[in-house]
Formats: C-alpha cells, structure tokens, sequence
C-alpha cells in the first residue's frame, strides 16, 4: 500500500508495509438492552444531556480535549441511559415537537483511561482527548452511541404474552443437478445449481419472465413468470432435491418434489384465426381417468417424514 505525500518542497509515495501501515477498524452493531449490563458509562466530548426539572442538552462538554465529563446510568431493563434515574428520552413530542434525533457518544471506564490526553503527551489539565477513542492512529475501540427522538430510532421486536422472541428458521439450502429434460434451459443442463425453500411448498429455482409471444421480458403485471428449470414429478431419482450446509457442502438428505402449480403457456392469436373453431366438438370428450396414471410415479415412496412435514413455528403471525 502506497500513499502520495508533499512535504518539504518535495513529493513522493509513501510505501507501507503490513508491519507499519495505519489500520484502523470501525464497525457498527444495534445491540437489544438487555445486552449492555448495568453499569456507569460517561458523555464527553460534545452536546450532552442534563436533567434538572426536565431534560435538556448542554455544551458544557464540547470539544477535544474536554476537562469534565456527565455520568450516564444504563437502565438494562428499559434499554435507556438515565441521569440521576431519569430515562434519557426524547421521544416526547411535547419535549421534542420537531422530533429531531439527538445523538451521544457513550464511553465506559477503561474508554475514560485510554483517552487521557496526558498518557499521549498532552498537557495535565487536558482531561479527556475523545479523538482518541473515536478515532484512533491504530488498532480498534468500543464505545457506545445512543440516539433518542428521530422517527426512526427506536428497536421493536416480536414478543408472545410469555415475553419470548419467536425464533424464525433460514430457508433451506438445496442443490439439484439439471439434466437433459425438455423445459431445462440448456444453459443449465448438466450443472448442479443451488437453491432454497423458504417455506413447505415453494423453491426459489431460477427463471425469467415472457411475454404474450414467447420472448423473454421485463416481469410485470401484464408478463409471465417462468422457470429455468423444472424437476420432475418425483418418477426418478432426478425428481429429487439435496439438502446443503450453509457452506455449500452435501448432506445425505434428499427431498421428493412435487408440483404444486403447473401450466403450459401458448403465444397469443390473431382472433382471425378462431373463427372456424368448433366448440361444440368438445362435448363428445372425457376427461383422463385414474387409469392413465403412470405406474412408476404412482408406487414412487414417499417419505413418513421430512423437514417439509413438521409443523411450522409461526402461524398467523402467533407463535406455536
């Protein structure tokens, strides 16, 4: 890694290698209330709140370095830092009519030590340096930030009346090998392809919206969908689908599919070519009987029990 540098009169790049180059990490993280214990934190280095009969914001905390600092309480229970037992909150449209967002940065102990300006060559009444914390010359920090009051700071969750969180399954990773079928775009044939059930009843498979004609187009209301590839009716040992670890790899588990929705799609006809239809000839037809149904799809074995079968954890919106 390299960097353009003028200094002196003179230019050049500056060559880092992995031994000296600066890094520094940022991350960001929502964590719930409950994950922070209850403990001390401190607001320094900017506007930070007070409370007296109500809540206010002051500057008396501004600037880099600051000598003083506000003690913040963190109210595990609530998820809010308080002063002196008073939530932090400015949700109150009566005290925050604009619903303006109002943000702090929120260090702990160990933050309050490490950005002692005097341990970094700064002067002794020089308290608290927070560039130090919020923006280090190398390595990482963890500080915490908290906002109250804009329309969108806030954390919901779901609860049942009990107080737990419903747990919600990721879709199910599965692979099929595409053979030389008719229907399979011929792109695919040959390839094993990867894909997922989000639910019992549906595969995201790959595919593409057509038009009246055929073609293939932009998916609108007014287009069709189809798919890319279409697995048999489980009459062989390709109308089956593999189950997959999250990494891709094989599992011994293999799921029948069966179709729920199928249809044949013909191109659109001038009306002209109607006319010498004769819809009366069709009242001398049968419809297809049990007896016309393949013998080796019907004897297929089905499985007493999959992951498809078992009974889903949320219904309607209510846990089970």
């Amino acid at each position: 890694m390299s960097q353009w540098n003028c200094s002196g009169g003179s230019c050049g790049y500056i060559v880092y290698t992995p031994a000296t180059a600066p890094v520094t990490k940022q991350s960001q993280l929502n964590i719930k209330p409950s994950q922070l214990p209850a403990q001390t934190l401190a607001c320094v280095g900017g506007m930070c709140p007070k409370w007296t009969t109500t809540l206010s914001d002051v500057s008396d905390f501004v600037g880099s370095p600051s000598t003083s600092k506000q003690d913040i309480g963190w109210d595990p229970s609530t998820g809010t830092p308080t002063i002196s037992g008073h939530a932090i909150d400015w949700s109150s449209s009566t005290l925050n009519p604009n619903q303006q967002s109002h943000y702090y940065n929120l260090y702990t102990a160990d933050n309050l030590s490490a950005m002692a300006c005097t341990a970094n060559g700064g002067s002794a009444g020089a308290a608290y340096c927070s560039n130090l914390i919020t923006s280090p010359a190398s390595g990482s920090t963890t500080y915490y930030t908290w906002q109250s009051g804009g329309q969108w700071d806030s954390y919901a969750y779901l609860t049942s009346p009990s107080g737990n969180s419903p747990t919600f399954d990721p879709p199910i990773n599965l692979s099929y090998t595409v053979p030389a079928l008719p229907g399979n775009t011929a792109s695919y044939v040959g390839s094993t392809i990867s894909f997922q059930s989000p639910q019992p009843g549906n595969l995201w498979v790959p595919g593409h919206c057509i038009d009246s004609s055929g073609a293939q187009a932009a998916c609108n209301s007014s287009n069709q969908w189809v798919s890319d590839v279409n697995i048999p009716f489980a009459q062989d040992a390709t109308g089956t689908v593999n189950k997959t670890n999250s990494d891709g790899s094989a599992t011994s588990t293999s799921y029948y599919v069966k179709w729920l929705q199928r249809g044949v799609y013909f191109t659109t006809l001038p009306i002209a070519q109607c006319s010498g239809l004769d819809l009366s000839a069709a009242s001398g037809l049968t419809l297809p009987g049990t007896s016309l149904i393949d013998p080796a799809v019907a004897q297929q074995p089905v499985p007493s029990q999959s992951v498809f079968q078992s009974k889903p954890s949320v219904v309607n919106g209510a846990a089970q």
